[in-house]
């Protein structure tokens, strides 16, 4: 039997407090460890969660951006498709939609683009209201001169801007003076 002062217990307790103080200091080591590599693996969840959104979010946009460069695509090839063979000798039909500045509704006005060629090929008279006259049929003349139209048709109400317009272009709803 083994005697509570003797030196032998006394030597196994010591032994005893030291590796249950290693212990403790294991298990801190070990829980403060443990806490770190869960903040850590929470942070590398939202990081990876942060980069499937940004990977969703890019598919998204490169399938968008694709529709559009295919739609881009296919109204490209119909204004290639609508030029006439002959810039210099051609008549090509216009309608656009016009109406007033920030308003919802808009009213068709038509024009057709005519050029010199064209005038010299076709027999008897011609009226001028309703024809742009262009040496050379191209899109940056077409569009200059609607612009040049617009300015110059400014007035204080829509009315008054598509009356002036009717005098140059064809207003499909023309009112009957």
């Amino acid at each position: 039997m083994l005697d509570h002062a003797s030196p032998e217990l006394k030597i196994i307790r010591d032994r005893l407090r030291k590796q249950r103080t290693r212990l403790r200091g294991t298990l801190e080591r070990t829980e403060a460890e443990q806490q770190r590599l869960t903040a850590e693996l929470a942070a590398t969840k939202r990081q990876l969660a942060e980069t499937i959104a940004q990977k969703e979010a890019a598919a998204t946009e490169y399938s968008e951006s694709s529709s559009t460069i295919e739609r881009l695509r296919r109204d490209i090839a119909a204004l290639v498709a609508a030029l006439p063979p002959d810039p210099r000798d051609c008549a090509v039909r216009f309608e656009v939609l016009i109406g007033p500045q920030g308003g919802s509704e808009s009213e068709s006005f038509a024009f057709t683009v005519v050029t010199p060629g064209h005038l010299s090929r076709i027999a008897g008279a011609r009226w001028g209201r309703g024809s742009l006259m262009l040496a050379t049929f191209d899109w940056e003349s077409v569009t200059r001169a609607i612009a040049q139209l617009l300015v110059a048709s400014a007035r204080p109400t829509w009315d008054e801007v598509a009356t002036e317009l009717n005098r140059v272009l064809d207003w499909e709803l023309r009112p009957h003076r």
